[in-house]
């Protein structure tokens, strides 16, 4: 008897619920399942995402080339974007304006930039994040609550703050120049957060992620990226949680996974990270290769490269077009105070010796106390066990590049030494005026032997089929 493709969808949610009801986790509730696309999406462009979910974009009057049809051995296709479609927001959400702690310490790394959703755009199907150097004035709101936004956009321009005309802008007429404190470049004299005071940032980027359209624990995850090469950019393709699920503070102790990171000053180099809070207070202690990754002679950061890591319950690895460079595994990152992890590849297989720790000049960055404290001794992965979500942004300024900022003036800098590892190379550098990220293609995979496994966060606690055997 040959059914219909509704009834077969009914049949197997019918003995999906059936095994929740009598034979499920008890105390768990299951991940939803959701079905495929079987019906025609329509409508101009509606689509099929994900091989699994209907969505619907202003896309009308865009053609949309049709997608190659991609495999690995072994994986799942979880999820794709190759920017063939105007509309950004079928797979990411921005996060904007600078972060919680507002113009006190923006972002929490003394950052210099205003995200915004309007510097994200696509172009010849690449997505495009470009930071620009363009006078944002916003008022800080404070923490709100309820998920309202803690600022309020009021006016962008390339006009100097003393030129503005306030009385001709609506939003701006009762305020004057002496209204507003610019953001100050250097790390000491921060503004106070005031709420409803006026600031000015200098400069506007992009920040955007996959928090509300995909999550995913375990897996391959890959872009092939063209990064900015100009002083004072930080781009980066990373990763955090989906929710908090170890107590006890939010970042670092639930874990980041900084697929690539770049120097923009420094072409030559890429720096592969993650970032865990140990002890009872949740210092926070990251690991990553030492010395940075250097690029094969001939190839820049503005070059095309395809960057991925594989992260397996018990190990990541990271890649750069395909060549291993470091390798990280849940020992070491659970490693208690004074261990000492093996390094089979020193400096690529990741130890106690890669961990960027110095107790004299970071007294703050200390490893904790034990095991147990570090975190849940019921999670012996942990907090790599959960699922993460992908972020693009690029930042400019902050603590990551020494505090460098961008370039007021043309003239010849030095390449830095300490990361190029050869004699400093004199490189003529213009006026910063924007700089740009492209991005090909971002995709997931998952590995058929853990698509089975889940997280539950109705008990904080990771579902793997045979766990112990």
């Amino acid at each position: 008897m040959k059914l219909s493709i509704k009834k077969h969808l009914f049949i197997v949610l019918a003995m999906v619920m059936l095994f929740v009801a009598f034979g499920g986790l008890a105390g768990c509730t299951m991940p939803p399942v959701i079905p495929p696309c079987v019906s025609t999406c329509g409508g101009c462009g509606c689509g099929c995402y994900q091989n699994r979910v209907c969505r619907c974009g202003d896309t009308c009057g865009f053609e949309t080339p049709p997608l190659e049809d991609i495999s690995q051995d072994g994986m799942i296709l979880t999820f794709r974007d190759e920017f063939a479609s105007r509309t950004i927001a079928d797979h990411w959400d921005f996060q904007l304006a600078m972060g919680s702690q507002g113009p006190n310490n923006p972002w929490g790394n003394r950052e210099l930039q205003f995200y915004r959703q309007e510097n994200a755009t696509i172009r010849n199907g690449q997505l495009v994040i470009t930071a620009r150097r363009e006078n944002v004035i916003f008022r800080w709101l404070g923490n709100q609550g309820g998920g309202l936004p803690n600022f309020e956009e009021l006016y962008v321009t390339n006009t100097p703050l003393d030129e503005i005309n306030f009385s001709a802008i609506p939003a701006l007429a009762n305020y004057t120049a002496s209204d507003v404190t610019i953001l100050p470049r250097g790390a000491s004299n921060r503004p106070p957060s005031t709420p409803g005071r006026l600031f000015m940032s200098e400069f506007t980027s992009a920040r955007m992620r996959t928090a509300n359209s995909f999550n995913q624990m375990f897996g391959r995850f890959e872009a092939r990226i063209s990064l900015p090469a100009r002083t004072a950019m930080w781009p980066a393709f990373w990763m955090m949680p989906e929710r908090n699920t170890i107590t006890g503070g939010g970042w670092p102790r639930n874990g980041e996974i900084d697929i690539m990171e770049a120097r923009g000053r420094n072409p030559y180099v890429v720096t592969q990270t993650v970032h865990i809070g140990v002890g009872t207070n949740a210092r926070h202690r990251w690991l990553g290769r030492s010395p940075d990754y250097r690029l094969p002679e001939g190839v820049t950061i503005d070059n095309f490269i395809y960057y991925r890591i594989d992260w397996h319950p018990n190990r990541i690895s990271w890649y750069v077009n395909d060549v291993n460079v470091f390798n990280l595994d849940a020992q070491t990152w659970r490693l208690p105070s004074g261990s000492t992890g093996t390094q089979t590849n020193p400096g690529i297989d990741a130890g106690w010796g890669g961990v960027w720790y110095n107790p004299v000049t970071n007294p703050n960055q200390q490893p904790g106390l034990n095991t147990a404290q570090i975190l849940r001794p019921d999670r012996p992965y942990a907090p790599f066990d959960h699922p993460f979500h992908m972020i693009l942004n690029v930042a400019v300024g902050g603590w990551y590049d020494d505090g460098f900022q961008p370039r007021d003036y043309d003239g010849y800098r030095n390449c830095p030494v300490h990361m190029d590892g050869v004699m400093p190379r004199r490189v003529f550098e213009e006026r910063f005026e924007y700089a740009e990220m492209r991005v090909d293609w971002v995709r997931a995979w998952q590995f058929e032997e853990y698509q089975d496994w889940y997280f539950c966060f109705d008990t904080n606690t990771p579902i793997m089929p045979g766990w112990g055997d």
